[in-house]
């Protein structure tokens, strides 16, 4: 074992309490089945927070969860990575707030980033380089989202397939499983294709636009628009290149893959 190599040493994750059933959404939207809802997107229920509850708040629970089923001791956390695209503020970092309601060390790092499906891959990455810079020994990874909150609640496709949900992951110098060698890209062209328009400092103010096709989808500026079909034609192309270049990276071939996973 290299000292300078890191691992996933536990997972824990935490699922609000509140459920959406698919017999829930064809109740709203009669036009849909149960059956052609699970068909479509596989998903038969989804966890959604109430008015209340926050990413900080998931985050907090799973790491809660975390350290209790893994005997962890806080006092070893040096460094935390908070991963959200619903941060409860602009600022603080979340991070920073979770690092107090967790009591871990005021000695620790702390660090917000925002990435939306790659955003656990991301979280490796800069934990892997924490440790092998030395900069940390045992890094807590919160990923925790919120997504119903962006969504409008007449957009059917979108309440079908995302529910809200956060894990907890400690990062160390041994575990069981070894974090190798990465591939990234970046393609900014398709931002406008998974987007949630205002609320930024660039249009900080809600536009109230919404507009419904002849289907009775809404689109709006101050909800969570996202491309489907455009999505899916980029990741048809992308996600191959991207997966015979990280086998490449860690001199492995296709045969030594037992299953493939993907987000």
């Amino acid at each position: 074992m290299n000292e300078m190599d890191a691992y996933i040493k536990s997972i824990s994750y935490y699922l609000p309490e509140k459920i959406i059933t698919n017999d829930d959404l064809v109740k709203e939207f009669p036009e849909w089945t149960v059956d052609k809802i699970a068909n479509k997107v596989g998903v038969v229920e989804r966890h959604i927070v109430n008015d209340d509850e926050t990413a900080v708040d998931l985050g907090v629970k799973a790491a809660e969860k975390l350290f209790f089923e893994n005997g962890i001791d806080r006092n070893s956390i040096d460094f935390i990575l908070f991963c959200t695209q619903s941060p409860d503020y602009f600022l603080p970092a979340s991070a920073c707030v979770i690092q107090e309601r967790l009591h871990i060390p005021t000695s620790c790092g702390a660090l917000d980033y925002n990435q939306g499906c790659s955003g656990f891959i991301y979280g490796l990455l800069l934990a892997k380089g924490l440790i092998h810079s030395s900069a940390a020994s045992n890094v807590l990874l919160i990923t925790s989202e919120t997504y119903s909150k962006h969504i409008h609640p007449k957009d059917k496709g979108n309440r079908t397939i995302f529910g809200d949900a956060s894990a907890a992951t400690l990062i160390s110098k041994e575990g069981f499983a070894k974090i190798g060698n990465f591939d990234l890209g970046t393609d900014g062209s398709g931002a406008n294709n998974l987007i949630v328009k205002t609320g930024g400092l660039r249009k900080k103010l809600p536009v109230n636009d919404v507009k419904f096709d002849e289907s009775g989808n809404p689109t709006s500026s101050d909800h969570l628009y996202m491309n489907g079909g455009e999505i899916f034609n980029f990741t048809s192309y992308a996600v191959p290149i991207l997966v015979n270049n990280v086998l490449e990276n860690n001199d492995i071939t296709n045969n030594d893959v037992d299953l493939y996973v993907f987000l």
